[in-house]
This record gives C-alpha cells, structure tokens and sequence, in this order.
C-alpha cells in the first residue's frame, strides 16, 4: 500500500508535539500505512521556514501536510482536507487547514509538490524568519487558481495570540512584513486575473496555428476561458464581438490575439507578470509595415504623429499599443464602455485605427498604457517580423 500523506511537524515544544503526534496518529481518518508522520526538533534554532523544507525532502508522498507542534488535530482533519484538494482543478493545490484562529489562512495546510515550481521551488520560502510565510503560500496558490480553505478540516491550535505567549520579537516581525510585501509583487502584478482569450480570425496561417496550439496546452491558467472568435470582420466589429464574449466569460482581463501573430506558450504567463499598474499591457511586436518598427507609439512634442519608442527595457509606458497580441483589464473596458452606445469601447478611427483610438480613451481616463518588451511576440507578414531591442532592428525569420 502507498503513503498518500507525509505529515511534517517540526518541533520546539517537545511536550505540545507529543500531543500533537498523538492526534495525528487518532484522527487522519486513513490507515497507519498510507501516512507518513516526519517529526524533528529544531535543536539549532533555524526557525519554522528552513525546518519545513528540510522536512519536505524528507517526504516520501507527493502530498505534503505541514502541522504545528502547538496543534491537535481533530477528527477526519486529513481525509477533509484531502477531499477539498480534490475539487481544485486537475485535483491538486494548496488547503489550507481550520486552525480556529486564521479563517481562511493557510497557517497550517495540506500541498501537493507539483505546487513547488509554481512557488519558486519552496513551500515556504526560506528568507522568512517565523511570520507571513503562510500570507505568501496562500497569495501564490491564490494567484495560481490553486487555492482552498477547508472550514471542516479542523485543528486546535494553541496560537500565541489566544494564549499571551510571545514567540518572535518586533524586530523579526517587521523583517518577515518587510520581506513579504518586497517579494509580493512576484505573484500580485497588475491583477488581472482570470483570462478570457480571444482571437480575431481572418486568414489563420499555420504558423500561428502552432503558436496556439502551445497557448492552449501549456500557457494558460485554471479558470482562463477560450473565446469564440469572430471570423472575417472589420478590426474594431470583431473587438466589439470579443468584448460582449468576455463579458459572460466570468473573467477578469481579456487577452486580444490577431492571427498572424507568432508565439511561445508562456507569452501570457510572461505578460501577467508585468510590473506596474497597467490597465493595458502588450507584448512586443512589429508593424507588419515596413519598416516593421516596433509598436510602441508615443507623441512628442512638436510632432504630428506619435514614433516609435526604440530605447526599449522592461515595460515601457506608451501613448498607444496595437491590439495583436494585447492584455486588457475589464475594469478598462468597462470605464470606456459606460457612456458609449451599446456599451461598444471600440471604434474605428481613420488616424489611429481601433486599437490607437481604445488605448487614449483609456488614457485620458487615467488608465496606463504599457509595452513589455520583455514579451516577445512575432508578426508574420511574408516573413515573421520580430524586434530586436538590443540591436534596435527588425529580425526576419521565415
């Protein structure tokens, strides 16, 4: 029979963790041989972070459930839990137990390794000496779609705050605050959550159709939604059709792809990670004009038109983006949308086209328009055009 659970507890109060381990071994609510109990005493003082994942390579079951030494564990606590994973999508993720103290916290929790890239390769990151490890193991699975709190898998949890004791100092807490809010923008950039992706269908080359063949597989997220695509219609009609789609999509943001574009399965997770508050953020691609400059379009002064922005690093603000390959928050959609008839944000504009003309009204509602340049994206015309930023050319490949 194989081990379904390992159990880690690391321990500082030898007597609190010999009622704990009882627990444990009383209610899992599974048979002795399908648990795998790993308990050690933090003789050194490491803290709770390092003891946790020297713990986890101890692990011999790809599902590892993390408990405090100051814990019991109440009846049916694992087999609750275990059902909970099970409704995350695929059957896996991150739980977090009910410690009667933090409703809704991962303080204490159940994971399954496949979590680990997601996370930087630790449950708990080690830079943290005792305090909100748990804040940003709830925050990434969160982010990721792979996040439960299950109110039924209960712990008595002597915590600190309901018992006066004192476990860390000021200085250790404004270390851990200082470094949770540092490390926060990893997985809480810009927000725009669950994706609706749509493409605008024309003449569909098979070079794009591998592009989204990998999208599909492996570069989107739980909770992200396909769109139907319109076929064959005039730019700005096909971003309204899209639009009305994303709006019973139950999504957050709506990812805009044209189909000559070419690209790699983590194009979208890349443009998530975006820094800075952008309402609006593209990759970067070419102007399938020559001479194919990039499209990152601002108006300087004294010109007629906007140029392209050439010295290009990180996310570049701009004035206006195309829509080729493009990521929209709804709250954009929607600010534009409100006073529009039939609540239509696009609109073709015979000196900005639809995509020019979407981002200044969003621009003029306070919402920033950025470039990643990091985002590669190609466009294929006869060729596919791709800019390179370094040399400041475009690249031909066929």
């Amino acid at each position: 029979m194989s081990i379904r659970v390992s159990i880690i507890v690391p321990v500082i109060d030898t007597e609190k963790a010999e009622r704990c381990l009882d627990a444990i071994e009383r209610n899992t609510g599974l048979l002795r041989a399908e648990v795998q109990v790993i308990s050690r005493i933090d003789i050194n003082r490491i803290g709770c972070p390092e003891m946790v994942n020297r713990l986890v390579a101890e692990c011999e079951s790809d599902v590892v459930c993390f408990v405090g030494d100051d814990c019991i564990p109440q009846p049916g606590f694992m087999t609750n839990a275990l059902e909970a994973m099970a409704t995350l999508p695929d059957g896996w993720g991150v739980v977090g137990l009910n410690d009667g103290v933090h409703p809704g916290a991962a303080t204490h929790w159940l994971a399954d390794k496949r979590m680990l890239p997601l996370l930087g390769g630790e449950f708990i990151h080690t830079g943290y000496k005792h305090c909100f490890c748990d804040n940003e193991l709830q925050e990434r699975a969160t982010a990721a779609g792979r996040y439960i709190w299950a109110e039924n898998a209960k712990l008595i949890h002597d915590n600190p705050v309901l018992t006066g004791q004192k476990t860390y100092d000021a200085e250790m807490w404004k270390h851990d605050e200082a470094l949770f809010f540092s490390r926060r923008p990893l997985w809480q950039v810009n927000r725009f959550g669950k994706v609706a992706i749509g493409v605008r269908l024309a003449r569909v080359s098979p070079h794009f159709l591998v592009s989204w063949s990998k999208l599909l597989m492996a570069g989107t997220r739980p909770g992200d939604v396909v769109l139907s695509p319109p076929i064959g219609l005039p730019h700005s009609i096909a971003a309204n059709w899209l639009v009305a789609e994303f709006r019973n999509s139950g999504c957050d943001s709506l990812l805009f792809i044209d189909d000559d574009m070419v690209f790699e399965a983590d194009v979208l997770e890349n443009l998530r990670k975006s820094q800075g508050d952008f309402g609006i953020v593209s990759a970067l691609f070419c102007c399938r004009r020559y001479p194919n400059l990039p499209v990152t379009l601002r108006h300087f002064e004294g010109d007629e038109k906007p140029k392209a922005i050439l010295d290009l690093d990180g996310v570049v603000d701009v004035d206006y983006c195309g829509l080729a390959f493009t990521l929209v928050r709804g709250d954009v959609i929607e600010a534009i949308a409100k006073d529009l008839p039939n609540k239509e944000p696009f609109a073709w504009n015979n000196s900005t086209g639809e995509d020019g003309d979407f981002c200044i009204k969003a621009r003029s509602l306070g919402y920033k328009v950025g470039v990643n340049t990091d985002v590669k994206v190609g466009h294929r015309v006869e060729f596919t055009a791709t800019w390179d930023k370094e040399k400041k050319k475009t690249v031909m490949s066929g």
